[in-house]
């Protein structure tokens, strides 16, 4: 993959986070079919990276801001939780494959 493929699927993957609902499995496994059987397993496996870039960015936003530190904590408590519901729900329309690609993502970490 080189890096012009490298920063279009990055780009898909941060399209299917601002698209997707966390309470609708239809429609993210719809939003997502095509860069899904576009980038196979790394659409799935990268995915968790845009997750920890964004909530980088909202901690980073809210020092900028100095908010309260109980609000912007539920803040990031409550980002978090709808990314990662999002992100089962993209695990979830890859099927066994999604399972699989990221098993074995992770057993390559070992």
């Amino acid at each position: 993959m080189n890096d012009q493929e490298s920063q279009q699927l990055l780009e898909a993957i941060h399209r299917y986070f601002a698209d997707a609902r966390p309470d609708d499995d239809r429609h993210n496994a719809a939003i997502s079919r095509a860069d899904r059987e576009r980038y196979g397993w790394r659409f799935l496996v990268l995915a968790p990276a845009v997750i920890v870039d964004a909530l980088r960015s909202l901690v980073t936003w809210q020092t900028v801001r100095f908010r309260d530190d109980a609000a912007a904590d539920r803040e990031l408590e409550i980002m978090g939780f709808q990314l990662l519901w999002c992100y089962r729900s993209l695990i979830k329309a890859g099927g066994s494959d999604g399972v699989i690609a990221l098993t074995m993502a992770l057993l390559a970490q070992r």
